[in-house]
């Protein structure tokens, strides 16, 4: 691959890591440049994750060089059971042999859908695919113990997030348990600069060029991400997908029939086979925001429907969508009564949410847990002006 810088919102690294014959050291260089002007950034931070000592900052042309010793900056990984999940593949490293691994998915409820994995491992590294055949379609959360260290992933099942489509199709035929991969990341870089996020890229052998993608921060005050109101806008373009995490939900973006406000709002229906609906504005993968100058202050988010009753939630990355705290909107003004209702929703009311590493914006579920009405596909809803104040 060329030495080529990616323009994008935000900042962009490009590294080139060269290893001298001659000593064991290891030079890593590369520029950071601003990606909307093009011109190099000063005062960047740039380090190895996995040896904090060895850091830089970029000089006045976005130029950066860290030096250190490859046989000691290869041994980092020792003791390490790193952890990562892409679509449906979870992948880890087992340090040392003998290494107790645990793989379970569990539903919404928190229940015990399908233990995966139950043995010890030898070292290496591996992958388990976590939507074996025969699990329902819906919204999972996979949770991991590899030795001493734990982790918690969200799952979409076969076919349910159209960003990730083609992906499960292929990988649905994989054999369900622990397979050895040859995948092994041996540290990572990290660039900081204030105004922008942190955000790190992993590294899988210490040569070649890693770009890394730096989006800008929120801006400060009122924020919108569905509203044609006059103020700043998280950024579509760089950090927010759309996701649905059911079968049976059926959206229509820019709806066009009697919004709220502005030209465009969002419909959604359901599908017949389906008993639960959810769906959410989301954060991309690897890129969650910081959100909390807005943790004290409100949600809002006018509905419209026939749904008996609709859960708001927010969620932070370590939460999972299946324990993140949804509201129910009918405490704050919402009747099924196919007409607009404003809802002004307490930050502090999504309860265990950690507003610093948003995962989730705004996700919707209906019905809401305590529903005793029958769920219906026949019935639907419309959200629109959805956006955040930095007071209640």
């Amino acid at each position: 691959m060329g030495r080529t810088n990616f323009i994008l919102s935000g900042l962009v690294m490009a590294a080139a890591i060269c290893i001298s014959n001659a000593q064991n050291v290891v030079n890593i260089t590369g520029t950071v440049n601003d990606t909307k002007t093009g011109n190099p950034v000063a005062g960047a931070k740039v380090m190895l994750t996995g040896n904090p000592s060895i850091t830089t900052m970029t000089g006045s042309d976005g130029s950066y060089k860290l030096s250190g010793d490859a046989v000691a900056l290869a041994s980092l990984r020792n003791g390490k059971s790193e952890m990562s999940f892409k679509g449906n593949m979870l992948s880890f490293t087992v340090a040392g042999n003998n290494t107790p691994v645990t793989v379970d998915v569990y539903n919404l409820k928190s229940e015990l859908v399908r233990n995966l994995v139950s043995r010890n491992a030898s070292s290496g590294n591996y992958t388990v695919n976590a939507s074996p055949a025969g699990l329902a379609s819906g919204l999972y959360v996979v949770r991991a113990r590899v030795g001493k260290q734990t982790a918690s992933f969200k799952m979409t099942t076969l076919g349910i997030n159209t960003r990730n489509a083609g992906f499960f199709a292929n990988a649905a035929f994989v054999r369900t348990g622990l397979a050895k991969t040859a995948a092994d990341p041996i540290d990572s870089m990290q660039v900081t600069k204030d105004g922008y996020k942190v955000t790190t890229k992993a590294l899988t052998k210490y040569t070649g060029i890693y770009p890394i993608l730096l989006n800008p921060k929120l801006p400060a005050g009122d924020l919108k991400i569905v509203s044609e109101r006059n103020m700043p806008q998280v950024d579509w373009g760089s950090n927010v997908d759309v996701q649905v995490w059911d079968g049976g939900t059926q959206l229509k973006g820019d709806y066009k029939t009697e919004p709220f406000e502005g030209p465009t709002s969002w419909y959604q229906t359901f599908g017949e086979s389906s008993i639960y609906s959810g769906w959410g504005f989301v954060a991309k993968p690897g890129t969650p925001e910081d959100m909390s100058a807005w943790a004290n202050g409100s949600m809002h988010i006018a509905v419209k429907g026939t749904a008996t009753s609709i859960g708001v939630t927010m969620a932070s990355v370590d939460q999972g969508g299946g324990f993140s705290k949804k509201v129910d909107l009918r405490t704050y003004g919402y009747i099924p009564d196919n007409k607009w209702h404003e809802a002004s929703i307490p930050m502090t009311d999504f309860t265990g949410t950690d507003f610093s590493k948003i995962d989730v914006y705004c996700g919707l579920v209906y019905p809401v847990d305590g529903d005793s009405a029958a769920y219906d596909a026949t019935l639907f809803y419309q959200v629109d002006d959805i956006y955040w104040k930095v007071t209640k």
